[in-house]
Order: structure tokens, then C-alpha cells, then sequence
């Protein structure tokens, strides 16, 4: 039967250096469409250097990105209809909830909205969806961890990319809010119908998280596969070690 999946992005022999460090070594992967994908490694395993690189942040010495069916490699990170997600969440903590939000609509250099009712709507539905739905005018600097999040994820979903990236979404909640907040990524991806590629250090996080678990050791992929599948049968003795 054909394989009806379709990719958003793929890489191909990608390779990135920093002096004699192989930071990606080669790597090959593919991220199927509307699809939640973990990135699991442990630190120093390349995990935000390939981030970086999809995002366009880093170029590569060698090898192919392509993204919806077209090589992005050259391609500035404005113009690549991927949405990042920081780590420190990277607000504006001089404007309010709703004006976080808007902001990436309005300022973005290609196409910017400048029809304020429009840039309202968008906002609002986004707003809905997030659950912050009471808060748009609140300062950023008075919400909680979790709902900073929230602004962070809202910022991003709301100018619609076809993939975002998050490094290390969960990193700097506290560990009741991250299991929550697990549980609210998935139900926000899947109703955005995107891919969502998570970076994560803890094995938990990945294999709650991913429909499929990358697992990244020394700039390479290690193994590709469901979450039970990487529990239950690592293809390498360095993974196996990486879950326990």
C-alpha cells in the first residue's frame, strides 16, 4: 500500500562544525506532517545546534535541508514559515499579554498585518485556543511560569507556521506545571494541525511526548522510532543507556 504521509521537513547528510567539534555529524531525518516529534539527547549531543539550523540561525557546511518540498538551507529564518519557541520564553517585558502576541503579526518582515481589527482577531482566537483567555491585558511580568509559556506558544502559533520548533519548552517550569503543561502542548498541537519538533533532555518528557521519539547522540541519530519502541527495544547500547 503507498505510504500516504507526507514530510514537512527533511535534512540529508547535514553536517556543522565549530573548529575540530563535530556538532552534527551527518545527520538524516524526516518529520512527517501534523505530527508531534520528540528530540531527545543528552547535553552536548547537538540537539540545539540542529534546532538552530532548521531555524536557519546556523547554515551547514555540508548537506541538504528541505522544507515543503524545497531547500531552505540558503533561506533567511524570516522567510521559512517555522515558528521557535525559546527556551527563556523571550517576552517583551514592557508589553502586555495582547501585545506580545501581535507583536510577530505586525512586525514580521514579510507580509505584516497592518489592519488592526485583524491583528485583534487573530490575537483573540489564538488567545482562546492557548488558554489565556482574561489575561490580555496583563503585564508579562505578572503571570505565572506556565502562562508565560503560554504567551511564548501564542506568539509563535499565531502567525501559522507549518512547523515549530521548541527548545526545551518545559525547562524552566516547575515539575507539577510540566506535567500539565505536557498534556496542553499535545492538545494545542493537534488542534493547530502543525508539527511540533520538542527538544528535551529528559527521556520522560520525550516518550510522553512524541508520536515519534529522535533519539540524538554525537551529532547523529541514534534511532527513529514510536516511544514504545525506543523503551522497549533501543537499537544501541548508547541508548539504551541514555533511557536508564
Amino acid at each position: 500500500m503507498e505510504n500516504l504521509v507526507s514530510t514537512v521537513l527533511s535534512l540529508a547528510g547535514v553536517r556543522k562544525t565549530y573548529g575540530d567539534l563535530n556538532a552534527l555529524d551527518g545527520i538524516d531525518l524526516s518529520l512527517p506532517d501534523d505530527s508531534y516529534v520528540s528530540l531527545l539527547g543528552p547535553s552536548g549531543s547537538g540537539k540545539t545546534t540542529l534546532l538552530r539550523v532548521i531555524a536557519g540561525f546556523e547554515t551547514p557546511e555540508a548537506g541538504a535541508v528541505s522544507f515543503k518540498g524545497e531547500r531552505i538551507e540558503t533561506v533567511p529564518p524570516h522567510q521559512r514559515d517555522i515558528g521557535f519557541v525559546f527556551q527563556n520564553f523571550a517576552l517583551f517585558p514592557h508589553l502586555s499579554v495582547e501585545k506580545n502576541i501581535a507583536f510577530g503579526l505586525e512586525n514580521r518582515v514579510e507580509n505584516p498585518i497592518t489592519d488592526a481589527s485583524v491583528v485583534k482577531s487573530k490575537v483573540r482566537d489564538i488567545i482562546g485556543l492557548v488558554g489565556l483567555a482574561g489575561l490580555e491585558d496583563r503585564a508579562v511580568t505578572q503571570i505565572s511560569g506556565g502562562q508565560k509559556q503560554r504567551v511564548a506558544l501564542a506568539r509563535t502559533l499565531v502567525t501559522e507556521p507549518a512547523l515549530v520548533l521548541l527548545d526545551e519548552p518545559l525547562g524552566a517550569l516547575d515539575a507539577n506545571l510540566r506535567t500539565r503543561m505536557l498534556t496542553e502542548l499535545r492538545r494545542i498541537r493537534e488542534r493547530c494541525g502543525v508539527t511540533f519538533l520538542h527538544v528535551t533532555g529528559s527521556e520522560t518528557e520525550a516518550l510522553a511526548m512524541g508520536d515519534t521519539v529522535l533519539v540524538l547522540d554525537q551529532g547523529r541519530i541514534a534511532q527513529a522510532a514510536d516511544a514504545e519502541t525506543i523503551y522497549n527495544e533501543p537499537k544501541s547500547v548508547a541508548v539504551a543507556r541514555f533511557l536508564n
